[in-house]
């Protein structure tokens, strides 16, 4: 894994955030924060977290899309005081729980930089928005060695410890489903909050004040 400080003021309390699929801290790089440090992660082609979070009080989990697997996983050893999902699940390769794996399959077979792009494209519900988005500069091979790494930790996870405390749902996510991660949800019985949105929230929700605030 890669990481990036979004904020570091030596703030007592950190907010970790792991990004989805593919991503870099351009598209993310936006988002305000008061009163806290912010380390995005991102690029699972392994599950290592280099940085040092001892010096911090509490620690936020924040996880998006495919992060939420990876944050399921890394943060089992983490004393996290709160883990909201975002657009995800932890059964993300899956026809009930998260994207079809014949889908996920034919997107890994067939990745290029035209279907990279359509699949941020899929992100939005409009054009507008989706020409707002700072793309990720990240070499094509690795974000598709990326895509292959999480289907086998997806394929080879089968008990998760980690529990999250509030899942954000958007009602027209093109990536995830909605129903199926209504479904998951519903099966860990966790606080769902529905947001009128994409995939990518992160226009509506531009904030970590807002995020949170979402899930009070």
């Amino acid at each position: 894994m890669r990481h990036f400080w979004l904020k570091k003021e030596n703030n007592p309390n950190l907010i970790l955030f792991f990004a989805g699929w593919g991503m870099d801290e351009n598209p993310l790089k936006h988002i305000d924060s008061k009163g806290v440090d912010v380390l995005l992660i991102y690029d699972y082609n392994d599950l290592t977290l280099a940085a040092n979070l001892s010096q911090y009080a509490e620690i936020t989990v924040i996880a998006w899309s495919m992060g939420v697997l990876a944050a399921s996983i890394v943060c089992e050893k983490i004393h996290v005081t709160r883990a909201i999902a975002i657009n995800g699940t932890q059964n993300p390769i899956d026809v009930k729980f998260g994207i079809n794996p014949k889908l996920y399959q034919f997107t890994l077979d067939n990745l290029s930089e035209i279907t990279r792009d359509k699949f941020f494209q899929n992100m939005f519900l409009d054009e507008k928005k989706y020409e707002k988005l700072q793309k990720p500069e990240r070499n094509l091979e690795n974000q598709r060695k990326e895509l292959a790494n999480l289907q086998k930790i997806a394929q080879k996870t089968t008990e998760l410890k980690f529990d999250f405390d509030c899942a954000i749902i958007s009602t027209q996510d093109k990536i995830i489903p909605t129903k199926n991660q209504q479904r998951f949800w519903q099966t860990k019985k966790v606080k769902v909050v529905e947001l009128n949105s994409g995939h990518y929230p992160f226009f509506e929700l531009s904030s970590i004040e807002e995020i949170l605030d979402e899930t009070l």
